[in-house]
């Protein structure tokens, strides 16, 4: 079982893999603008208040591409939500 960070770190880089293959290189340097996250293509650490900074992702990028990227957010993390229903969320997301 992976613990609560790594996990949280996996939904964050679900997001913005999913993002960037929509928008390109743009959505990486985009989560980089997130206070607590640090991204790059292949690896998104978050520090912090994980739930913050995933809905301040969530936020940026619907600013920037408007309510398509809670779509894609949501599409790219059922699997990962599914098997850990505990884990605490922003709202979008459920």
């Amino acid at each position: 079982m992976k613990n609560k960070i790594e996990i949280y770190n996996q939904l964050a880089k679900q997001i913005v893999q999913s993002v960037t293959a929509i928008v390109g290189p743009v959505a990486v340097m985009l989560a980089n603008q997130v206070d607590g996250l640090t991204a790059s293509p292949y690896k998104v650490t978050i520090q912090g208040n994980s739930v913050k900074v995933i809905q301040d992702l969530l936020d940026r990028y619907t600013e920037i591409i408007g309510k398509s990227a809670i779509t894609i957010a949501k599409k790219s993390t059922r699997d990962l939500l599914f098997k850990n229903k505990n884990l605490k969320i922003p709202k979008e997301l459920k």
